[in-house]
């Protein structure tokens, strides 16, 4: 069943995230390791690296920008970022409370605040674990457009 995504057009509930952006930046930092390009050398003593750095910061100012499209600007960096990133890689598809509290380095009472805050605007929902029966813990995970969005996001930073 077919649901609207943040920008209104019609999203799959189970998107596949295309690899091959991923794939492209692989092969092309393969590409410059192997001719002999790195950090350190861009940023050698024998160059200004205040250039270098500045189109660092402009690009991810940009990446930014770009993710405040999908994503509500309050989701953009924060420990709102990091509980959604948390959550994505999660092995088991879900988290207990106090793993995506403890993955930020704010308060708990702040991360907390967060955690309620992207469960009301649909990125997260609470879940069972699938192999522990244990209900005195409370578990997360992404909702399926949450998935959605946050996949968008990734591959939209990954593209070159």
């Amino acid at each position: 069943m077919a649901s609207n995504g943040p920008d209104g057009l019609p999203r799959s509930a189970e998107s596949e995230l295309s690899l091959r952006p991923i794939l492209c930046r692989i092969e092309n930092a393969q590409k410059r390791r192997a001719a002999g390009f790195t950090a350190e050398t861009k940023l050698s003593a024998h160059n200004d690296p205040q250039p270098i750095l500045k189109a660092g910061a402009a690009e991810l100012l940009e990446m930014r920008r770009r993710r405040e499209r999908i994503l509500s600007p309050d989701l953009v960096d924060g420990p709102s970022w990091v509980m959604l990133l948390h959550a994505y890689v999660s092995p088991n598809s879900v988290m207990m409370t106090k793993e995506l509290l403890n993955a930020t380095s704010v308060p708990q009472t702040t991360a907390f605040r967060w955690l309620q805050y992207l469960e009301q605007e649909g990125y997260l929902e609470k879940a069972e674990h699938p192999s522990l029966t244990d209900n005195r813990a409370t578990f997360y995970r992404l909702t399926p457009d949450g998935r959605v969005s946050l996949e968008r996001v990734l591959e939209d930073m990954l593209r070159e």
